[in-house]
């Protein structure tokens, strides 16, 4: 299993996909309730802030993982990888870029 990490890069570039949503409902979480944890000033900067982060992260991830299964995997374990694994992880990274840059345009 030494050689073998690239393998484990794309299950954890989808796996970290659930992380947006969870980061969302935390700072929701954390925002409206009595007494509130966070202020009104910050919610806004830091959601933004926080899913363009998540969007890298997880389109970075996609690529990269995509990238080392093609140059150090047999086709018979990169092609199914990649597909159920670092596409999704890459259209998951694109529309959480996409929302980034719907929500600046609506301030």
């Amino acid at each position: 299993m030494k050689g073998k990490w690239h393998v484990l890069l794309a299950p954890l570039a989808l796996l970290l996909q659930l992380a947006p949503p969870a980061f969302i409902r935390a700072i929701a979480a954390m925002s409206y309730r009595t007494p509130p944890l966070l202020d009104e000033y910050y919610i806004w900067p830091l959601s933004i802030l926080g899913i363009a982060a998540w969007a890298a992260i997880g389109f970075f991830l996609g690529a990269a993982a995509a990238y080392l299964l093609l140059r150090r995997s047999r086709l018979r374990t990169a092609i199914p990888l990649i597909l159920l694994c670092c596409i999704p992880s890459l259209i998951g990274g694109s529309v959480y870029l996409l929302a980034t840059f719907v929500f600046l345009t609506v301030v």
